[in-house]
């Protein structure tokens, strides 16, 4: 069995503590890493030395405090080390326009869901996310 890893950026400790206990619902093979901000991620991400540790996929909360999803979104993507890894951008917020300016460059938005089933549904669709991007890079 594949493990996977989920790097999820999020100041918010409830709301990663909420999404991990989804994934031990859903998922035995998959491992939620918690960062505070975008530097941390950025910072976690430098010192990854082999291909094979780099996560299966980033979760970003759009509005953290410091540096935010967007601007982490952005640094990601402009390096070239870091710009294969799947990302998808995580919020609390609906907010149309945004969510079109996403859908523009690939990147989905997801709404974080109120009631707890709706997150185990999530964890299941972050996981298919991690068995995609194995798939892809097999191919």
């Amino acid at each position: 069995m594949i493990r996977h890893s989920i790097i999820y950026a999020e100041n918010d400790f409830d709301d990663y503590f909420l999404l991990k206990t989804a994934f031990e619902y859903v998922r035995e093979d998959i491992d939620l890493i918690h960062v505070d901000d975008g530097w941390e991620l950025l910072e976690r991400l430098q010192k990854i030395s082999l291909p094979s540790l780099y996560p299966s996929l980033i979760i970003l909360d759009i509005n953290m405090s410091g540096v935010g999803g967007k601007e982490t979104l952005n640094l990601l993507k402009a390096t070239k080390r870091n710009s294969h890894i799947p990302v998808a951008m995580y919020t609390s917020y609906n907010n149309e326009t945004e969510r079109m300016f996403y859908q523009k460059t690939g990147i989905e938005m997801i709404s974080k869901p109120s009631a707890f089933d709706e997150l185990v549904e999530k964890a299941k669709y972050f996981g298919e996310q991690c068995d995609l991007a194995i798939n892809e890079n097999i191919d």
